[in-house]
């Protein structure tokens, strides 16, 4: 328990109980390592309820900008800020949840499935913001569809969307801004 930053650079580790700190670095051990988050596969792999024991006042970040293996999303519920960071693809194949916590992915996002980012916790809390800094893509053009919802939340796309792969359908539910 600390109220300073942590960093975890490793790829065989567990939060088995309450990590206090302000913000928190999950990275994996090798630059090349793949990140699973939630139930997606990886090298380095940190689960939902691994997440959920993190108690961060400020952000909590997965992976940095030297990784190139890429990280894997599938399935995610959450109550803090999170950041993905990868010199690699992002790959989301799920469901994304907060509760009014900002999500940030730093890195070429591809949808692996048809996939719902939502910010509100299916609208029982106000939402936050949701940016894409790089390419957001699907896997095959036309193929995949996404769904957002950010309450009172800004979305950003500050990079193409659909420059490799279209995208299906892009949903916004909610946003104050995009």
């Amino acid at each position: 328990t600390t109220t300073g930053n942590v960093t975890v650079v490793s790829n065989n580790f567990a939060i088995n109980s309450a990590l206090n700190a302000k913000n928190v670095t999950l990275r994996a051990d090798s630059v090349t390592d793949t990140i699973g988050v939630g139930s997606g596969a990886g090298t380095f792999s940190v689960t939902d309820l691994e997440l959920d024991r993190i108690n961060a006042s400020g952000i909590v970040t997965i992976g940095d900008a030297t990784n190139t293996g890429g990280i894997n999303i599938n399935g995610l519920s959450q109550d803090e800020p999170l950041t993905f960071v990868t010199g690699g693809d992002i790959v989301i194949n799920n469901v994304i949840t907060t509760i009014s916590n900002s999500l940030t992915f730093t890195g070429n996002v591809v949808l692996g499935n048809n996939v719902s980012i939502d910010t509100t916790n299916a609208g029982a809390a106000a939402g936050a913001n949701v940016t894409f800094n790089n390419a957001l893509n699907g896997t095959t053009d036309y193929a995949q569809n996404l769904t957002l919802t950010a309450g009172n939340g800004n979305i950003f796309f500050n990079a193409a969307v659909g420059s490799g792969k279209k995208l299906g359908t892009l949903l916004i539910n909610s946003a104050n801004n995009v």
